[in-house]
């Protein structure tokens, strides 16, 4: 049985922070992850290859709290699929696109990264 650990609790690559007054969700990736996922030189249909940086997209929207945790697994993912041999084009249109689509706009809420003291900013870029 998993137990609380800093306030933090993994369960099912899913990392719950307990924040005294609610809690909150994002992405876990376990320290091991080799990150082997379909290569794009692979000879697999392209649509596979699409429907992956589609899941994984929206796996990362559906567990993050907010748009400062969304921002980071974007980078993480971002960085994933470039050493996958992703072409910067497919990834950054299927990027842009489910940014249309979820409505999520090129400004961000300030109020997520001041809640998770991040300096960085906190929307996804394209």
């Amino acid at each position: 049985m998993e137990t609380e650990s800093n306030s933090k609790l993994s369960f099912l690559r899913t990392q719950l922070l307990n924040k005294r007054t609610h809690v909150e969700t994002k992405v876990y990736v376990k320290p091991t992850n080799t990150g082997l996922l379909l290569n794009c030189k692979s000879h697999v249909d392209d649509r596979y290859k699409l429907g992956l940086l589609k899941t994984m997209l929206d796996r990362a929207f559906r567990l993050s709290f907010n748009r400062c945790y969304f921002s980071e697994e974007c980078d993480r993912l971002k960085l994933l699929f470039f050493r996958l041999k992703y072409p910067d084009k497919l990834v950054n249109s299927t990027f842009s696109t489910f940014y249309r689509r979820q409505s999520i706009g090129s400004t961000c809420f300030v109020t997520d990264c001041q809640r998770s003291n991040r300096s960085h900013p906190c929307c996804p870029t394209v």
